[in-house]
Parts: structure tokens; C-alpha cells; sequence
């Protein structure tokens, strides 16, 4: 999978953080912004591979990303086998479908977008160190998306 990633590496500007977390909309004029509370680093734009965003902005969506950073997943242990719990609505099986289909539409590979979710996931668990749970969560969580990905 890695050299299938490096084979495509088609660059432009990128947000860099792209998750619900940095989006925000404005009801009344309809306009969409993006943030990065980090702030920008001088004048230089950010520039990278695109599907690093869309993989931002999947694990925000089919990996609900901000339901574990609410705490809303419970993690059970049993005899060294740990299992994650998420707190899904309804209708975010019908959301994920149509955000990876919008991931096909525009001529991405849904499995190296979920591969790069994964990652994500995976690389996030020593950003949370405030919470053991929650990085046990983003740790399973990471490894359930790569599991599928390889299966």
C-alpha cells in the first residue's frame, strides 16, 4: 500500500488539518470557512498530497473522530482482547456512504484514503495523552480502519 501511495504523489495546496473541528458554517449567508487555530507559518502556503485532507476530513466523518475526542465510545476488556464501541447516529452509515462516493467520483482511491485514515488514527494516540482511554480508542480505532483495509 505504501508504494501505491508514493506512486501517485499528485501535490497542491492543502488545508493540512481538514476535520469538522476546522470547519465552520455560516447559516445565514450559507458560506463555508475553513480554520486552523494553529495559525499559518508566515506567507508560505501549505502544499502536499490532497488525499491527506480528504483522509482528515473521513476520519472526522466515517471514523468519528470528534465523538472519541467527547468521549462518546466505550472500551471493554476481556481476557487481553480489547474492543471499541462508538457511538454512531443513524444516519452516519448512509453519511459515510456518500462521502465515499464522492471519494470515487473525484478519481480517489477509497481504499488509500481509509489506509491513510488509519494512520492517522494510529498517529494520534500521543496528542491524547491527557486521557488513556481516549488514546486506547484512537489506537483500536486506527487499527479496526486498517484491518479493512487489508482484508
Amino acid at each position: 500500500m505504501t508504494d501505491q501511495l508514493s506512486e501517485r504523489p499528485n501535490g497542491s495546496i492543502i488545508h493540512g488539518d481538514y476535520c469538522f473541528s476546522n470547519i465552520l458554517y455560516d447559516l445565514n449567508s450559507q458560506l463555508v470557512r475553513l480554520i486552523d487555530p494553529r495559525g499559518s507559518f508566515g506567507k508560505q502556503k501549505k502544499y502536499g498530497d490532497p488525499r491527506y485532507d480528504i483522509a482528515k476530513l473521513r476520519h472526522s466523518i466515517s471514523g468519528r473522530y470528534d465523538f472519541i475526542v467527547a468521549d462518546l465510545f466505550r472500551v471493554s476488556e476481556y481476557k487481553g482482547d480489547c474492543a471499541l464501541q462508538l457511538y454512531e447516529p443513524e444516519v452516519y452509515s448512509s453519511v459515510t456512504s456518500y462521502f465515499d462516493e464522492l471519494i470515487s467520483q473525484h478519481g480517489y482511491d477509497n481504499r488509500e484514503i481509509a489506509f491513510i485514515e488509519g494512520l492517522l488514527f494510529v498517529s494520534m494516540v500521543p496528542l491524547h495523552r491527557d486521557n488513556f482511554y481516549r488514546q486506547l480508542a484512537m489506537y483500536l480505532n486506527g487499527i479496526l480502519i486498517l484491518n479493512k483495509v487489508f482484508a
